[in-house]
């Protein structure tokens, strides 16, 4: 290091020209110590700095680097904050100090602040002030994200990616999850923000540029730009679309809610992408809390229990209730044992398993099947509180599981003593969406024949009558025959969420006997020539037309599916290449394997294993990984697949192929069958286990907690975002 290198402190300027050669010295000696990782000792070397040294910013500077790898976070907080209020134009000062902003719920600050750190980056800065402030763009987009600005979050997850070599980088590892979440509504994930315009565009050179510095992740300045160039030509629509994305980035949410809309009511954009502008505003409207909804409360009721000994019996011998078979020891907390008793609680007498199992659920009716109104947890007597129930229901249905419950139990059951809101359902979700109670692994194709009879139902007839969003008090059915085009394409919208983010592939086609039935245009295939894969939306793949597409297009398309969980257009994609002579079968068994882990239908599910096998089987090949495959899926949805035992015997014969019995192990370790501890108490090495009367005999791996087949068990993720349903 020498006067002409470029100071610590991020300026960009020559240290002789910024915090002077004096802190050379200080510097080199602060980074030996930070090499050898002496945190505490650069701390107290800086604290004994001469006033003058400790407060020039690359000190400071030094200083955020030491508390940040020291983990103390208050400190660093402190630290950070300090450094701003000194040099309020520091690049590294407001990138530490933006997150934090956001994390307060200042977030148009927050942004503002790292929008001025970036714009301020000179290629001579040093790495750890790059380090430095590419942390702290990652963590604003973290705290965007957990605030619900979702399109800010990942554009800066992008800047983050595009600075760091590793293609394995935190802010890849996080956009990779983010899009194979089947969760995250595909709006969310169709904001790559490709910037356009007409090549014959008289502003066709300023856009470019502007486009060029969005890229690099000046928003700010990329969108000062465009809105000058908005307000020269305010009918274009690769303008209004320029803005409305570099709203979005700077989590200015509602203001690029109001361009999106402004965009799709212009002439001469096609209806298509219209809808999905309106859809955009909606998201973007929901984030911002700008958009009123229809949501029902979630309730904790709490329910008297006069008599416990004569309650119990009752419970367990009526057919609305039904016994969960959970570990009660886990629903334990620190301020109460663990209830006595738990039960979920129907709306009708549960169905009779032997007289479904009989006839294939032939005579089952929808209508006839019992729904799920909440969970009952049953809890005695204890020091300081009475015996009692604590039921989670929702409000609506909070009268009807009070009068069931009181039929079951009579006088042993006193009044409600409290309730508590737990969460909020929104009105897509409470219609849409349903609990039914079948009964445990039979008749699996009536019960799915069935559901998709009732999701019919309740789109075609009850979901027109909910009130929309955005449609100023009307019903969906209303405003779909209003006069206004944007009520109408506000309705399109809607219908689109719902297509885009439905994973049941058999359902598709009622999405435009809805449309239809409104009176609105269906949503056809694609044109052949309208296909562009580099920039296409994400909401247009369940439109490719499949059939017509060369193969490597089509696999393209397919790869581009997958990797967003666009599950509708992976059904799709993936049976036409399936179906064709001209892909290899190795292509084919990666799309069969994909489609089984995608789907929700478990017909379709075990379908997609059985041609897979099959596939395999006829080219010589074991057929050993999918029937892992389908242990895993039938492990994990109990209630509808067949027994495992007969499948695990078939796998042991498989048992000396290379990583089958170790496949086996962690399976069934993963799922609970085998206890992980018996298969290294074993008295040999050639000793085995018994699962379902099969013994397996396989050297015990280690096993690594890594997710296991089509359905291992994987924690349920909260978010704050908004998704299909909560509005």
């Amino acid at each position: 290091m020498d006067a002409y290198t470029p100071c610590p402190c991020g300026s960009g300027k020559k240290i002789k020209f910024c915090c002077g050669a004096e802190v050379i010295p200080e510097v080199e000696k602060l980074d030996r110590m930070l090499d050898g990782e002496q945190r505490r000792a650069a701390l107290e070397h800086i604290a004994r700095l001469p006033a003058k040294l400790r407060e020039k910013p690359s000190i400071w500077a030094k200083k955020i680097q030491t508390l940040l790898a020291t983990g103390d976070t208050e400190a660093y907080d402190s630290a950070a904050r300090e450094m701003l209020a000194a040099y309020p134009d520091n690049p590294i000062a407001l990138a530490c100090v933006a997150p934090l902003e956001v994390q307060a719920d200042r977030v148009r600050e927050g942004v503002a602040m790292l929008q001025r750190a970036i714009e301020s980056i000179q290629e001579e800065a040093p790495g750890f002030g790059i380090v430095l402030i590419t942390g702290g763009v990652l963590t604003t987009a973290n705290a965007l994200l957990a605030a619900g600005h979702v399109w800010a979050a990942r554009a800066h997850l992008r800047i983050v990616d595009l600075w760091m070599e590793s293609e394995d980088n935190p802010a890849a590892q996080s956009l990779i999850s983010m899009d194979r979440d089947p969760s995250l509504p595909l709006v969310w994930k169709d904001d790559s923000g490709h910037l356009y315009c007409a090549t014959d565009a008289p502003y066709k050179a300023e856009f470019d540029a502007a486009a060029s510095l969005s890229e690099l992740g000046k928003f700010q300045v990329a969108l000062d730009r465009f809105e000058a160039l908005l307000a020269q030509h305010p009918k274009e629509a690769a303008l209004w679309r320029a803005v409305a994305i570099e709203r979005a980035c700077l989590a200015d949410d509602a203001a690029a809610a109001e361009a999106f809309q402004k965009l799709a009511a212009l002439d001469g954009v096609p209806l298509d992408e219209a809808v999905e502008y309106e859809l955009h505003a909606i998201a973007l409207r929901l984030s911002a809390d700008d958009l009123t909804t229809d949501a029902v409360d979630l309730l904790g009721a709490t329910v008297a229990v006069n008599d416990f000994d004569a309650l119990l019996p009752r419970l367990l011998s009526d057919k609305r209730l039904i016994r969960l078979r959970v570990d009660l020891s886990s629903l334990a907390q620190e301020d109460r044992p663990p209830p006595r008793d738990a039960f979920r609680l129907l709306d009708r007498p549960a169905l009779d398993a032997a007289a479904v199992e009989a006839d294939g659920g032939a005579s089952v009716r929808r209508e006839d099947v019992p729904c799920v109104l909440g969970e009952l947890f049953l809890f005695g007597r204890e020091t300081d509180r009475d015996a009692r129930i604590e039921m989670e229901v929702r409000r609506d249905e909070l009268d009807k599981a009070l009068s069931i419950l009181a039929e079951i139990g009579g006088d042993a059951l006193g009044g409600i003593t409290d309730e508590r809101v737990l969460q909020q359902i929104g009105q897509t979700q409470r219609t849409l969406m349903w609990r039914w109670h079948w009964p445990p692994a039979v008749a699996t194709d009536a019960y799915e024949r069935l559901s998709r009879e009732e999701f019919r139902y309740r789109l075609l007839e009850k979901w027109p009558q909910m009130t929309g969003r955005g449609t100023e008090g009307k019903t969906y059915g209303e405003a779909a025959r209003d006069a206004d085009p944007r009520m109408r394409r506000l309705v399109l919208a809607a219908i689109l969420d719902l297509e885009s983010n439905h994973r049941e592939t058999e359902d598709a086609s009622v999405f435009n006997e809805l449309r239809t039935n409104l009176g609105l245009p269906a949503l056809n295939d694609l044109e052949p020539f309208r296909v562009d894969l580099d920039h296409i939306s994400l909401l247009r793949l369940s439109r490719l037309p499949a059939q017509l597409m060369p193969d490597e297009q089509l696999l393209m398309a397919f790869n581009l599916a997958a990797s967003v969980r666009a599950v509708a257009a992976l059904s799709r994609l993936g049976e036409a290449i399936v179906e064709r002579s001209s892909i290899d079968a190795d292509r084919k068994i990666r799309v069969l394997l994909s489609l089984a882990r995608a789907t929700s239908s478990i017909t379709q599910l075990f379908d997609c294993l059985r041609r897979g096998r099959e596939l395999d089987v006829a080219r010589g090949k074991s057929p050993a990984v999918w029937l892992l495959e389908e242990l895993a899926a039938s492990l994990s949805r109990p209630d509808k697949a067949r027994p495992v035992d007969a499948l695990i015997e078939r796998i042991m014969a498989h048992r000396q192929e290379p990583g089958v019995a170790q496949q086996l192990m962690r399976i069934l370790t993963a799922f609970g069958v085998i206890d992980p501890r018996a298969m290294y108490d074993m008295p040999s090495r050639d000793a085995g286990i018994s699962v379902g009367g099969v013994e397996l005999k396989a050297q015990a791996p280690a096993f690594s907690g890594e997710a296991v087949g089509a359905g291992a068990p994987a924690e349920e993720k909260k978010s704050g975002l908004w998704l299909p349903g909560m509005d």
